[in-house]
């Protein structure tokens, strides 16, 4: 063999061995892409569904401690009100056992002045000093009423502060899911938590590729023609159909997909609804209604 062919025959090795190399590297980064995009779906789904757990608990739990400071804040104010009504009360009987002291005070200065009228005012004596007496103890109940509702209304305060320190503990743990959620790169602003749950505008695109799964359990993925320009971000779902052909002028549909990643004039969606008789292809129309 010449020196010509054997210079051949080791440049043929040397291509044969980068083409090998070339393609266990294609192999492992195609691999590798497949795997994060699987994981990257499914801690979308989680985060999503924690989020929207918490923010269903904390509106709960906001409502429930406002019922709950509502009715502690009107029973303050009923048993306040009643206090007052106790206090009127006991002020009008304080000046009417005033009134019968002085009464008294004055009959036990006229009984001097002769027997019967002494004897009179004495008979009158007995009968004021039986009302003082019961008005004493009209004072007493009352004066017990209003320490009892003072400590209901002592009560009522001490637990309208445990609800407001509550609160206060249930806005701050809300807080700190939210830096939770912007540390994992998601926005937790409640409106565009909205605006992700609403459906997308009507766009019409094109199917770029359809990658199929080559094993159970993996999903299938799409990627249009079709961004964030266009007003549609990730959690959107679309439809894909088939243009009729020159036989038959029905469109057919192939399935829906539900996106997953979203750039400006592009996007890739995970195929979450299969049509029986259709495969999704390159060239398919996609649009968000039909």
């Amino acid at each position: 063999m010449t020196f010509v062919g054997k210079l051949l025959v080791v440049i043929q090795v040397v291509l044969s061995v980068c083409f090998m190399a070339f393609a266990a590297t294609v192999f492992t980064v195609q691999q590798n892409w497949k795997v994060h995009s699987e994981d990257l779906a499914q801690q979308i789904e989680d985060l999503k569904k924690a989020m929207d757990e918490a923010d269903e608990a904390h509106r709960q739990e906001k409502d429930k401690l406002q019922m709950e400071i509502k009715a502690a804040t009107e029973r303050a104010l009923a048993a306040e009100k009643e206090r007052n009504n106790f206090q009127d009360l006991f002020n009008q009987t304080k000046a009417e056992l005033d009134s019968l002291r002085t009464a008294q005070d004055t009959s036990k200065a006229l009984v001097d002045i002769s027997g019967d009228e002494a004897n009179n005012r004495r008979a009158e004596a007995l009968r004021q000093r039986a009302a003082n007496e019961k008005l004493h103890k009209t004072l007493n109940d009352l004066a017990a009423k209003n320490r009892a509702l003072e400590d209901q209304l002592r009560a009522l305060q001490t637990e309208r502060e445990a609800l407001l320190t509550k609160h206060e503990q249930t806005l701050q743990e809300l807080a700190v899911l939210k830096r939770y959620l912007a540390e994992l790169g998601y926005d937790p602003d409640p409106k565009k938590i909205i605006r992700r749950q609403a459906p997308p505008p009507l766009v019409f695109g094109k199917v770029i590729m359809a990658k199929h799964a080559k094993r159970s359990g993996q999903p299938d993925l799409v990627e249009i023609s079709l961004g964030s320009d266009d007003g549609l971000i990730e959690g959107h779902q679309l439809l894909v159909y088939r243009r009729g052909t020159a036989q038959t002028d029905r469109a057919k549909y192939l399935g829906e997909i539900r996106l997953v990643l979203v750039t400006p004039d592009r996007s890739v969606g995970v195929v979450v609804q299969k049509a029986k008789n259709g495969v999704i292809q390159e060239g398919d129309d996609v649009t968000s209604r039909l």
